[in-house]
C-alpha cells in the first residue's frame, strides 16, 4: 500500500515491468518502463508509457527465473536512453500543466 501512495502522488515512475508500472497506469502517471526480455510491452504495456524493450533473439522468454537471455536483453537498453524517455515523459506532463 505505501508503495501505490507513492506512486499515485509521483511526477514520474521509472522502473521495471511490474505491479507498480500498473499501478502508475491505474492512476495517470507518466511512465518509463523497461520490459527486458521477459515479457513484451505487446502484452503488458500501456502506449501512453514509455515501454523500453529488447528485441534480441528469442524474445519475449517468459522464464520465471534468472536467464542469460534476459540479462543481455536487459544490457541492451542503455541508460542514457533511459534518463531520455523520462526526460521526454516530464517534459511533456509539464507542457500540460
Amino acid at each position: 500500500r505505501e508503495a501505490l501512495a507513492i506512486v499515485a502522488s509521483a511526477a514520474l515512475y521509472v522502473g521495471h515491468e511490474g505491479a507498480l508500472h500498473h499501478a502508475a497506469a491505474a492512476f495517470g502517471i507518466p511512465a518509463v518502463v523497461v520490459f527486458g526480455g521477459y515479457v513484451s510491452p505487446d502484452v503488458t504495456g500501456y502506449a501512453d508509457h514509455a515501454n523500453l524493450y529488447a528485441r534480441v533473439p528469442g524474445s519475449p522468454c517468459g522464464r520465471r527465473g534468472p536467464c542469460d537471455h534476459c540479462r543481455e536483453a536487459m544490457a541492451s537498453i542503455p541508460a542514457a536512453a533511459v534518463i531520455e524517455a523520462a526526460i521526454q515523459r516530464l517534459n511533456q506532463r509539464l507542457n500540460q500543466e
